[in-house]
């Protein structure tokens, strides 16, 4: 992958693009979440975590 960061722009609003659209097609909600914290959030309750590693 190219450290380019408008090849990584494009290929990245590419891959929204395609993620939107389709499921439309078949009548799929899709839904744009911020980024921040996704990855402590709890998949099976929803609980996030508020501790930030410093």
């Amino acid at each position: 992958m190219s450290n380019d960061t408008k090849i990584q722009q494009w290929a990245f609003g590419l891959i929204v693009e395609i993620v939107s659209y389709k499921p439309t097609e078949y009548g799929i909600f899709v839904d744009n979440v911020p980024s921040e914290y996704t990855s402590q959030e709890c998949s099976r309750c929803g609980y996030t975590s508020i501790a930030v590693a410093t």
